[in-house]
């Protein structure tokens, strides 16, 4: 909070007299501004959470592997209901007529996507939609309601997979950026909220102290955003094995504030211990990273040549 005191005209965004203000104080007059001004983020320097190095370290550790297992989750649920389908196919082809396992196969597809639908209009509205937007708002300091909550994670997680397994068509891409997002907010809140809190006396009388818990809401929320940004990169790193295109996706959502230097180690840290876990665990499953993927690598190779640099600079323009 700020307060322009009447006997020093000081501008509260700025801290410095303008020309207005200086005017009156020569003058003898009272400055022109008195009003208080409260915001929970600061515009004009680089917030602080001032956690322990080793806490904040093991709290990136503990994002990495939730998002790797998160993600390994997801596409061992998915193969797990499109394998099922696939071989209801086949049983009824070979038993029946063809038409008989394309009616049924279209009801089987119609349940998971209504499945789908009911997580998401009776347990949790606000996991309609991939969540990327809700994101970038948050990281930007906006107030989110509703989006980070376990039920929104577990309707998100099985709304994904009932919606891929229906053979809709989308991908994974957009829902595991926001559950590495959720979690990392999660982790993030629960392992940093006891180092924002502490114990005062606020008064002492005859009958004892009276204790009080003072709770640094701003150093948590700045903590809470950088947990999600960083279980973000993680997300977006897993989903396309690409630990710096992970982090560099997140700094182009999150302001300059809000993402202070010492961050970009940790979360390159973070996204590639995602990575490196994520497909270790699906290649002991026997599966693939671009498994359900919109955007996957094709068969065939195609270099680039040096007639393809102008249209590369227009698209880059």
């Amino acid at each position: 909070q700020f307060m322009a005191s009447p006997t020093d005209a000081v501008s509260p965004i700025a801290g410095k007299r303008t020309w207005k203000q200086w005017q009156h104080a020569e003058a003898g007059l009272p400055p022109p501004l008195r009003a208080r001004v409260s915001s929970s983020i600061s515009i004009t320097r680089h917030q602080e959470h001032r956690l322990p190095a080793h806490m904040f370290w093991g709290v990136i550790l503990l994002i990495a592997s939730a998002v790797a297992l998160a993600n390994l989750f997801i596409v061992l649920a998915t193969w797990l209901l499109v394998g099922q389908k696939i071989e209801l196919i086949q049983m009824l082809t070979d038993a029946s007529h063809p038409s008989v396992a394309i009616g049924t196969i279209a009801l089987v597809n119609i349940g998971f996507a209504s499945l789908a639908a009911v997580l998401v209009v009776f347990f949790s509205p606000t996991a309609a939609g991939g969540g990327l937007p809700e994101m970038k708002g948050f990281l930007n300091g906006s107030h989110v309601k509703g989006v980070f909550t376990m039920r929104g994670l577990t309707v998100r997680l099985f709304g994904l997979i009932f919606a891929v397994s229906a053979g809709l068509p989308i991908g994974r891409e957009g829902p595991s950026i926001t559950v590495g997002c959720i979690i990392g907010f999660g982790i993030m809140r629960l392992l940093a909220s006891p180092q924002v809190k502490r114990v005062v006396d606020m008064a002492v009388t005859s009958e004892g102290s009276l204790p009080a818990l003072l709770v640094d809401e701003e150093r948590l929320v700045f903590a809470k955003r950088i947990g999600c940004a960083v279980g973000g990169a993680a997300g977006i790193a897993t989903i396309f094995n690409a630990p710096i295109g992970g982090l560099l996706y997140m700094l182009e959502e999150v302001t300059v504030t809000s993402w202070p230097p010492e961050t970009t180690l940790k979360a390159i840290c973070c996204t590639a211990i995602a990575c490196l876990g994520n497909r270790a665990m699906l290649e002991l499953c026997g599966r693939n990273v671009t498994d359900f993927l919109i955007y996957a690598d094709g068969q065939h190779k195609h270099m680039w040549n040096w007639q393809d640099m102008p249209s590369f600079l227009v698209l880059s323009a």
